[in-house]
């Protein structure tokens, strides 16, 4: 089986959703790949059955369980590969790594179930988490929550002790409601219309304009798409206006009010 799995690493980084990733049936493997998809295999991350996107691919590099756990754990400085050792629990930890280290064909890394990061001595020490109870905890939690809120989650746009997708500014001010928090004013989105192919439109956060082209994000899609305009096709984008059709509480449907009263507890007592 290990020559077998030795063999059919190489092809993961080329074929996308293969055979190989797809045929796991061990509990902890299918628990690895579904807290992989919905937490690492973005258009800005790490595509599908750890093949290249945004970041680099992660199949069938290599990798030891050592040199895998100490990233996940503490992400990469300077990068955008944030650590996990904060945002996930020790069982989806432990299923992530497992999951990762199998993808490099490592097929029993051993990990210890309850601390699969102190077990290998991996410093998991995150300086901007401040320990939280109650519903401050429960709204940290609903805040980066990828499984039941999916790519819905709040920190698939917002990054807050440093984790999540910087896509809008920092959270300087807190709303002082739920009400607020669905309908908060987005004064930075507007309308850019191309004129590739039939005069597409969307909501968009432009982020510059200027020799180096047009980089903005789609906000029409879920995660944003960041896209840019060389400038030899700046005449591409002939329309940049205001009031965009675009609306917060559209990003944040899948919370209920009780959630989001959660959230912004959490958000407060990290702000005071």
């Amino acid at each position: 089986m290990k020559q077998l799995v030795t063999f059919l690493l190489p092809f993961i980084g080329i074929l996308a959703g293969n055979a190989y990733a797809a045929n796991i049936d061990d509990p902890v493997l299918e628990r690895g790949q579904e807290v992989y998809e919905l937490t690492c295999a973005t258009s800005y991350c790490h595509g599908p059955a750890g093949g290249q996107a945004g970041a680099p691919r992660l199949a069938a590099r290599e990798f030891d369980a050592l040199y895998i756990a100490s990233v996940t754990a503490n992400g990469v400085p300077n990068t955008p590969m944030v650590g996990f050792a904060n945002a996930l629990s020790a069982e989806d930890m432990n299923a992530v790594l497992t999951y990762v280290a199998f993808l490099n064909g490592i097929i029993n890394p051993q990990f210890t179930v309850d601390d699969p990061l102190a077990s290998l001595g991996i410093a998991v020490a995150n300086p901007r988490r401040i320990p939280l109870a109650g519903e401050a905890q429960e709204g940290r939690e609903l805040f980066f929550d990828a499984y039941d809120k999916s790519l819905k989650r709040c920190s698939t746009c917002h990054e807050v002790e440093g984790i999540g997708i910087p896509v809008a500014s920092p959270i300087a001010t807190v709303p002082g409601s739920v009400s607020a928090l669905r309908n908060i004013e987005t004064p930075n989105i507007s309308t850019v219309t191309l004129s590739i192919g039939s005069n597409e439109s969307m909501p968009a956060l432009l982020l510059s304009r200027g020799i180096a082209g047009v980089k903005f994000y789609d906000m029409s899609a879920v995660p944003p798409v960041l896209r840019t305009i060389p400038p030899e096709s700046d005449s591409e984008v002939f329309n940049i206006a205001g009031n965009a059709d675009w609306h917060h509480h559209d990003y944040i449907s899948a919370y209920t009010d009780e959630e989001l009263e959660r959230v912004l507890t959490f958000l407060r007592a990290i702000s005071e």
